[in-house]
Formats: structure tokens, sequence, C-alpha cells
């Protein structure tokens, strides 16, 4: 395997907490981003299951201007997403009752909010737009190719 060598930054009480976990500091971030992107790749299949397109195009539209910059604004994920829909009428935009969608945010867990806002946080850095096949939003890993089928996600409830 091939490493790149960079140098990062980082307040003392992120430093803190890596090196709480002994070990040299970059074998100890990159053991954490590699736990933190599995983990998050897992949970997309939670929304795989659980979203149908109407709620995806929803959910990207609902957070179009969001910036993710701070993680703990991820606890207000289901009001401030309520609160997008209601005041831009987007639940008429995409013709459907939001009040489901809200439901499966607030049960969902930390990671899996984490991993839908990586998702749509990813797919508007790929100059993703609604002409674009929304389904790869949620795309599984590679090694879970199988899945695909002549081009489309075989997941998505109608």
């Amino acid at each position: 395997m091939t490493f790149v060598k960079f140098a990062i930054s980082m307040p003392p009480d992120l430093l803190e907490k890596i090196d709480m976990r002994g070990g040299p500091r970059a074998t100890t971030i990159q053991n954490v981003m590699a736990s933190h992107f599995y983990a998050m790749e897992q949970s997309l299949a939670h929304w795989r299951s659980t979203l149908n397109l109407k709620e995806l195009y929803l959910i990207v539209s609902a957070l179009t201007d969001v910036k993710f910059s701070d993680p703990r604004w991820i606890d207000v994920l289901p009001s401030y997403v309520n609160t997008v829909i209601e005041q831009d009428g987007l639940n008429l935009v995409w013709d459907i009752d939001h009040n489901p969608l809200i439901e499966k945010l607030a049960n969902s867990s930390t990671i899996e909010k984490f991993a839908l806002v990586d998702a749509v946080k990813r797919f508007k850095l790929s100059e993703g737009d609604m002409t674009r096949n929304i389904t790869a939003l949620l795309a599984p890993p590679e090694w879970l190719a199988s899945e695909f089928i002549k081009g489309e996600l075989i997941f998505w409830k109608k």
C-alpha cells in the first residue's frame, strides 16, 4: 500500500483525543479515519433501504445551502430540514408528505445522519444536480457493486 505524507493542523482538544488512543499519531489518525469512513459507508445501507427517491430529492434540496463546518449541528438536523422544507415549500415541489422523512431523520442514529449529510456533501462537491442520477448519491461501496443492474441501482423503493 502506498502512503501520501502531508501536514495537518488541529485544535488541542482534538489532538488530545488522538493522543489518548496511544501509538504514533499518524497511525492513530489513519485508523480512526478508516473506521469513520467504514462506519459511514455501512450506515448508507440504512438510507438505501429507508428513503424513496422523492425523499432523497427532498433531502438534497433541503440541504443545498448548508455549510457542514461544525459536527454538533447534526443533533438539530431533523428540525432544520423540517424548517427549510416548510419555509421553501419543498414538499410541494417534490409532491411529498415530508413528515415521514422528518420522522426517519429523527429516529436515525448519529452516524446514520452523518452518513446522509456526507453523501449529500459529496454529491454537491461532485457538481451534483437534480438531472444527474441521484441514486448514485447513496451508491454502495465498490465491494457491494453487485447491487447494480444495467447501470441502475436496484435498492430503491418506488
